[in-house]
């Protein structure tokens, strides 16, 4: 009986879950449940080197633009187009790593008791896996096939939406503090309130 493509795409997404859960490391005292400091290290790494290398991208591709750098630093075959779109997605993975720190640093400040490596928010879910899965797909295919379909004023009214998004969410958990969690609550807890002020 032929597997059908969602239910492989499910299971390749399970598999993407378990890597991102980290459940090969179970055994491991640091590893063994989402307090345990390897997996916080571990993840705030990976996100900081990430965030690093594009950063540095990022300031390569701006040098270019203004014309300090030679665009033959990457090879002659760039465009300027493709040299854009890579820009655009050094930015995008840029605020990607930003947002799944922040999570971790706000829930941190806000709400140290209920802090864990699930705080950064990389493990969402299977949705989530898959949006971004399917999106990073998307751009480099674009990026490789279609350059030149790219509107890069709009890039710049996105990075204005997500910097905005961002600082709303910050300050609204910080507003929430205590009462703040990222997973929805089945029992009332004693330190929780209602908020109904600020955001």
């Amino acid at each position: 009986m032929p597997i059908r493509p969602l239910a492989m795409l499910g299971s390749r997404l399970t598999y993407v879950q378990s890597i991102l859960a980290m459940e090969r490391w179970r055994g491991y005292p640091q590893f063994e449940d989402d307090k345990g400091s390897g997996r916080v290290a571990l993840l705030a790494c990976i996100l900081s080197s990430i965030f690093g290398v594009h950063f540095i991208l990022c300031l390569q591709f701006l040098l270019i633009r203004f014309g300090i750098l030679s665009k033959d630093i990457f090879g002659a075959y760039w465009t300027d187009e493709t040299l854009q779109m890579a820009f655009q997605w050094s930015c995008y993975v840029i605020t990607l790593c930003c947002f799944h720190l922040g999570e971790f640093f706000t829930t941190a400040i806000c709400n140290p008791y209920v802090c864990t490596a699930d705080s950064f928010m990389v493990n969402h879910s299977k949705a989530y896996t898959a949006a971004a899965l399917i999106s990073w797909i998307e751009f480099w295919i674009r990026i490789i096939f279609f350059p030149k379909h790219n509107v890069s004023k709009m890039s710049f009214i996105g990075i204005i939406f997500v910097i905005g998004g961002q600082v709303l969410r910050s300050v609204a958990m910080y507003t929430c503090g205590e009462s703040f969690n990222h997973y929805i609550q089945q029992d009332k807890k004693e330190n929780h309130v209602l908020i109904t002020h600020g955001m």
